[in-house]
């Protein structure tokens, strides 16, 4: 929304700087609507993470299922990690 314009945006300068960047990109289950979720991709844009964002809309089985394997319940938004 535009209330929360200036965040999202930018990027910090020191994560930008930092050389090393993890070899595949972070998961991120979230829907659209949900404010925690939006707050989590501002933040990453701020951190210069890269996120493979994978859409869970209410209804949605594809995503949704593999919420519930890796967590055992469908809370958004979900963060998973193939680095570590």
């Amino acid at each position: 929304s535009i209330a929360r314009l200036p965040w999202g945006k930018e990027v910090s300068p020191v994560a930008a700087a930092r050389g090393v960047k993890p070899s595949q990109a972070i998961r991120l289950y979230e829907f659209e609507a949900c404010p925690f979720c939006r707050r989590v991709r501002e933040l990453a844009t701020y951190l210069d993470l890269e996120l493979e964002v994978l859409p869970c809309p209410k209804g949605s089985v594809r995503h949704r299922s593999e919420v519930l394997a890796l967590g055992g319940k469908e809370t958004f938004p979900f963060l998973h990690d193939l680095n570590t």
